[in-house]
């Protein structure tokens, strides 16, 4: 073991070399409960590096410090890195760069204030340099010999640490600039960058330094590494921002300001070998509109044959007047208002920076503006050498977002050479794309129900998908408005062909409409009732070749197996199963070594989840043990459960058993349900305190019985919908003698907690329940807005998750039947709302006009408002709480434990903050 510990002697970080821990004895299992948490770890990051002889992952608990684990990939090494995260490989995988987090037990106070610690080890060795006051920290994308970043100088960074008797001190953006040879360990120091970029293959290190002139003043320094050379390329520059390479390192541009009165901002431009940087762009350049200015927030970029440079104009927000003491403060809400004020009101800081593209052609040096005010949105090729692009706008289609979700979206055929503008669709609410080599536009016509291409060069749309034999989108969809597609994988090199998903396999689509539609998989996903969709694990590329082996994602719609198989691509051969099995997969759910077959899988069951590493994704090693103490709990168990509704559909749930389940015993149950969850019957369901729905392996553990049933929709009938559903579910399980039917409780969050709201209006066969963001009055709610968004909800009620596929005027009654406000008076059963009061997504009042109902009509009912929470809770304290209290109030009406005093006598006002009233 090797320790690297910190100046004042402590352990900072620990690197264990190990292949395995010790075993703990057997010990009886113990239910879970809420000390659980502390302990119990989740993965956070996942990483392999380039050459697959190393990868990483991160484990962290809900309380406690972080850890990052490197392991050879022959599994002889395992380094432990306390307290490490936000980790990543360098290019030639001799070293890992990573960021110390502060301990998790020290003050927050000034904490966010101090700047990172990095760590640098090299793979294999225990050398370790740790970094402390870090700002910024690159290294060129395709080349792991060189490491920069810019410190805070030790004086600063000493200020800035807290203490009783002293205030902080001014921030200042003053900082060194360390450049690594990471192959030699020398390095070199430059003071007062403030800004730095490495070229993609390391030739060369552009730095904004502060002028020896003029410290308020920038120059701008290139260091060629190759010869080390140093030359500066402008001098007393202000403003000076954005310093951009090309791919081959021959070019430099950035934005400083023109020396002019005006002091406007420009673009700057610089060839190697040249004296000095050239303003090209001005407010007064010809080419820019009369109005727009060159942008400070757009973005530099250079095409990839470095002709072409890419920039964002904006337009000057009107400087605000004054305004008298006696003028009204008011807002005007206007019915030809693209945005509703709110939202309006959401969007200024996004709107004050948003930039509209530009291109300047360095051949020539002219500068074409190709997107303004009425075409907001310009969608670039790969390489940015296309002689077209695709421009989509949403103005004119803006308004009918409030009942339909998605603007409509109309798209452009664009010259580059020009800016001239060929329309090619208006208002569809599907997004547009362009190929990776910009040949082609393609879009999903939701009305065709098909996809459709624009080639580019001459306009000419067509149905590229129109003799495909299945559909492309979900037939499965309940609901009234517009089913979505399965989507778009790759296209093929040089844009040749474009591969897509149906439900169960893939399709070859030729852009030209020429050569016919084919199945990939050879139909093999459908006869099977195998989802095989391409999973997008190389990422260098977003284009596929002939020859080359793609990697499908698998899941079996009747087993609920997931795995993964082979297509290889070209070849008229079947897809080729690699692994099927009881497993579940956060898909992709594996990560690829760029230059090797090799991969690193997360994998789990109900038992475990937990990472593995393959070459043939055949045969898997385990690499990680997380959760060990696990089996010193109680755990629980998972089968599906299939039944037919009164109205002969059939329908599937899962139903959750203790690990030491007694089928001798009877048990209480509880209900969970939102939509469809029965695909996850091989999930990993990790204790972790409530956000919004209750703990379930918690419950489990303490001798529940959980049930999650499928909701299967009829449009129109929401709460019918699920009154069948749950209902039915329930009748089945009553055949069994170990389920207590006099001891039933629910419970669900938002869409689910109007689910249970209308259920309870239903039926009496629930003992409790617990809704929480419910809507209780979609006649109220059908006119309010989101909060986080400041957006219509209309669209939800006529279109989308309520499915009453009508306006409010059109089928009030729908609207009315659907809430269970109508029929408070019918409620019968205890209900422990929870909404909090930031809630985003659904207004608190929705919870608050049931409260009010029932109260008047003196039926037991709670409400639990957390302060400051959004629509699920992030604060650790409250999740407890929730979590503590969800416990107590199922005990009591569904074990008899005694009522906790929360429950029989509330929480006056005067104890807010001072008791907790369990």
């Amino acid at each position: 073991m090797w320790m690297q510990r910190n100046a004042g002697g402590g352990c900072l970080l620990t690197i264990l070399f190990l292949l395995c821990q010790p075993g703990i004895g057997w010990a009886q299992k113990k239910p879970l409960d809420g000390s659980a948490y502390q302990c119990w770890q989740g993965f956070t990051e996942r990483k392999i590096s380039a050459d697959g002889n190393w990868f990483l992952y991160g484990v962290a608990p809900s309380e406690g410090d972080p850890e990052l684990v490197v392991q050879s990939f022959d599994g002889r090494q395992k380094q432990l890195i306390r307290r490490g995260h936000r980790a990543t490989f360098m290019p030639d995988s001799r070293h890992l760069l990573f960021y110390l987090k502060a301990p998790y037990a020290a003050p927050a106070a000034g904490s966010s204030a101090r700047p990172d610690t990095v760590g640098l080890l090299a793979l294999g060795t225990q050398q370790l340099t740790l970094i402390p006051g870090v700002k910024a920290i690159r290294h060129p994308e395709l080349s792991g010999r060189w490491l920069a970043y810019t410190q805070t100088p030790p004086t600063l960074l000493a200020s800035a640490q807290p203490t009783a008797t002293s205030a902080a001190q001014p921030t200042t953006n003053s900082s060194s600039l360390v450049l690594l040879d990471t192959q030699t360990g020398q390095s070199r120091t430059f003071e007062g960058v403030t800004d730095f970029v490495f070229s993609k293959q390391g030739e060369a290190l552009v730095m904004n330094v502060a002028s020896g002139q003029n410290p308020a003043l920038a120059d701008v320094i290139w260091m060629n590494l190759n010869r080390n050379a140093i030359d500066t390329v402008a001098r007393n520059l202000s403003q000076l921002q954005q310093l951009t390479l090309d791919a081959w390192a021959t070019q430099l541009a950035f934005l400083a300001q023109a020396n002019d009165p005006a002091k406007t901002l420009a673009l700057w431009y610089y060839k190697a070998g040249a004296e000095t940087a050239q303003i090209v762009t001005t407010p007064q350049t010809t080419g820019i509109q009369p109005g727009y200015v060159v942008g400070e927030a757009g973005g530099l970029r250079f095409s990839t044959s470095g002709n072409r440079l890419y920039f964002g104009v904006s337009r000057p927000r009107p400087a605000a007047k004054p305004m008298g003491a006696d003028q009204p403060k008011l807002t005007l809400w206007h019915y030809q208002d693209d945005y509703l004020q709110p939202q309006q009101l959401k969007q200024l800081d996004q709107e004050a920076k948003r930039t509209y593209l530009a291109i300047l052609h360095l051949t020539d040096r002219r500068v074409v503006q190709l997107g303004d005010i009425d075409l907001e949105d310009i969608i670039l090729p790969n390489d940015g050498d296309s002689d077209y692009v695709l421009g989509v706008t949403t103005k004119g289609g803006r308004v009918e977002a409030d009942w339909l979700e998605q603007p409509g979206r109309t798209a452009y055929r664009v010259a580059v050479n020009d800016g001239s503008r060929t329309l090619i669709r208006e208002k569809l609410t599907a997004p547009f794309s362009i190929s990776p080599k910009g040949q082609y536009a393609l879009w999903y016509d939701s009305n065709l129900r098909h996809y459709v291409a624009c080639q580019l060069a001459t306009g000419l749309v067509r149905n590229i998908s129109a003799a495909v034999s299945e559909p492309l989108f979900d037939t499965s969809y309940q609901a009234p408005g517009d089913p979505q597609p399965f989507g778009v994988a790759i296209w093929e090199e040089n844009d040749r062909s474009v591969l897509v998903h149906t439900e169960f396999d893939i399709w070859q689509l030729d852009p030209l409409g020429k050569v016919p539609p084919a199945n990939l998989t050879r139909g093999r996903g459908r006869t099977s009732q195998t989802i095989l969709h391409y999973a997008d694990i190389n990422s260098t590329d977003n284009y596929i070749r002939s020859g080359d082996e793609l990697i499908l994602s698998a899941f079996n719609r009747t087993t609920k197996y997931a795995g993964f198989y082979r297509l290889r691509f070209g070849r008229a051969e079947p897809p080729a199963e690699l692994t099927m099995g009881p497993y579940s997969y956060s898909f992709p759910g594996m990560s690829k070594a760029k230059n090797a077959n090799r991969y690193v899988v997360s994998r789990g069951n109900v038992n475990e989840y937990n990472l593995y590493t393959t070459t043939d994704i055949r045969q898997f090693r385990k690499v990680s043990d997380l959760n060990p103490q696990q089996k010193d709990y109680n755990w629980l168990t998972t089968e599906l459960v299939q039944w037919k509704q009164p109205d002969g559909m059939p329908n599937e749930g899962l139903l959750l058993k203790p690990e030491n389940f007694d089928p001798q015993k009877k048990y209480p149950v509880l209900v969970w349900f939102y939509e469809k969850d029965s695909d996850g019957l091989y999930a990993y369901r990790t204790p972790s305190p409530s956000g919004a729905i209750l703990d379930m392996p918690m419950f489990v553990s303490n001798g529940y019985l959980l049930f999650i049933p499928n909701i299967q929709y009829t449009n129109g009938e929401p709460g019918e919908s699920a009154c069948r559903s749950v209902l039915s579910g329930l009748d089945h399980l009553a055949q069994y003698s170990w389920v207590d039917t006099s001891r039933m409780g629910v419970q669900s969050h938002s869409w689910g907690g109007y689910q249970v709201s209308y259920l309870i209006s239903r039926t009496n066969r629930f003992k409790a329940a617990s809704a929480g963001a419910v809507v209780s009055n979609m006649v109220s709610a059908y006119g309010s807005l989101r909060r986080r968004s400041g957006g219509s909800r209309q669209w939800i009620y006529e279109r989308s998750q309520s499915r009453l596929g009508a306006t409010l005027w059109e089928k009030p009654e729908l609207y009315i039947a659907n809430s269970p406000i109508f029929r408070a008076d019918k409620i019968q059963t205890p209900l422990l709302l929870v909404h909090n009061d930031g809630d985003g997504q659904v207004p608190v009042e929705q919870s608050i006009e049931l409260y009010m109902a029932l109260r008047r009509l003196q039926k037991p009912v709670w409400l639990l408002q957390y302060e400051g929470e959004d629509h699920v809770m992030r604060n650790l304290s409250n999740r407890r709480d929730l979590s503590r209290r969800f416990q107590t109030y199922f005990d009591h009406y569904l074990k008899g434990a005694p009522m906790p005093p929360w429950l029989r006598d509330g929480m006056p006002a005067v104890l807010k903050n001072t008791s907790s009233a369990y």
